[in-house]
């Protein structure tokens, strides 16, 4: 690691265990996907240890790079449920699995 002081793999992981620590009385987070933001970040410090880091990932491009973040289940992300629900009439998209984001 050049220039870090803590790896993506150790923030995410962080992360991981204070949402494993807070959901139970909060009930936040209905679907994770912890492993793959471990082999992400994993991955992640792979590309910065090389030194090979790519144009679209460099920091002018992609300054919250290695930041973990949350997402309602409402917005399709690869692999996750979708669901949707409208208020001026009952829809839902439960159940869909989007195969990219």
């Amino acid at each position: 690691m050049c220039c870090y002081q803590v790896t993506s793999l150790a923030v995410v992981n962080a992360f991981i265990a204070r949402i494993k620590e807070v959901n139970p009385q909060l009930n936040a987070v209905v679907a994770d996907r912890f492993q793959a933001a471990e082999e992400e970040a994993a991955e992640l410090d792979r590309l910065l240890d090389s030194g090979s880091l790519p144009k679209e990932l460099s920091e002018q491009n992609a300054p919250y790079l290695g930041v973990p973040v949350t997402t309602k289940e409402a917005l399709q992300v690869a692999g996750n449920e979708l669901a949707c629900f409208y208020t001026d009439h009952y829809h839902s998209l439960t159940g869909l699995f989007p195969e990219r984001s």
